[in-house]
């Protein structure tokens, strides 16, 4: 995996990170996925592949039966905030938003949310954190033909929920049977809550439960780099973007967000 070179001041950090993020017209644009982790884990491992623990390995016919299990039992229980007619993609997107493992891995379009994550355990301020950066609008060059043919019918750079319930209505079985092959994509998510707004969140998805977003990257060296966070440098992180207003009071909602940020704060 391609890491930088680990910043030494606050400023190198901020020019790592900005890196990729002018469009051909000299514009500023939300081109690159982050994603901010208190640690190099070595791994990019979504929620239900990390089930049993960081070094837990499962075969892949048992994670295909657990993600079915957990969408079907989910479904069950959620009923009352699920739309008629729903589909995988909406289960899987409630659920997210409420910690169910899924093969959804969190990103955000930005680079200060993503400094945020990296920074916001305090109890691993002598670790060096890590921000992956994604270049996620080329990474669309490497889709299969029939993702593009899909994408092409939107304006969007991205999967919308509504695409994907018209490309594949039948859901996740559907879309591991016709997309063959690895395959990543980019998910934005509706706006089903405060949280999803500001946390400027997507997500990115695999085709097939057990594919690793680790080894598709490491396949794709020229779309993706590390920015490590330093240690010495955490503090001062914290503390800039206490300034810039990107904190707990922000990236969460109502009174778990004061709640979260008084903590911080006075800790």
């Amino acid at each position: 995996m391609n890491i930088v070179e680990t910043p030494k001041t606050w400023d190198e950090l901020n020019a790592a990170l900005w890196r990729g993020s002018i469009d051909s017209y000299g514009n500023y644009r939300p081109r690159i996925a982050f994603r901010g982790m208190s640690e190099n884990y070595g791994n990019l491992r979504t929620s239900i592949q990390r089930i049993g623990g960081p070094g837990k390995v499962h075969p892949v016919s048992e994670l295909r039966w657990r993600e079915r299990r957990v969408i079907e039992t989910f479904s069950t229980y959620a009923r009352e905030q699920l739309t008629v007619g729903f589909t995988d993609w909406d289960v899987i997107l409630l659920g997210q938003h409420y910690r169910l493992p899924t093969r959804l891995l969190d990103w955000t379009s930005s680079p200060y949310v993503a400094l945020f994550f990296a920074t916001e355990d305090t109890s691993k301020f002598d670790c060096d954190g890590m921000v992956w950066c994604v270049s996620r609008v080329d990474t669309l060059d490497a889709l299969p033909d029939l993702l593009k043919n899909h994408l092409a019918s939107q304006s969007a750079k991205m999967f919308l929920l509504e695409t994907l319930r018209t490309a594949f209505p039948s859901g996740l079985r559907q879309f591991d049977s016709d997309v063959s092959g690895e395959a990543l994509i980019w998910f934005e998510p509706p706006s089903l809550s405060p949280r999803i707004v500001n946390q400027f969140a997507l997500f990115s998805m695999m085709a097939d439960v057990s594919s690793d977003h680790w080894d598709w990257l490491g396949k794709h060296p020229e779309f993706h780099w590390g920015v490590p966070v330093p240690a010495s440098l955490k503090k001062e992180v914290r503390q800039r973007l206490q300034v810039m207003n990107v904190t707990e009071r922000t990236i969460y909602q109502g009174l778990e967000g004061i709640a979260r940020w008084l903590g911080s704060f006075y800790c």
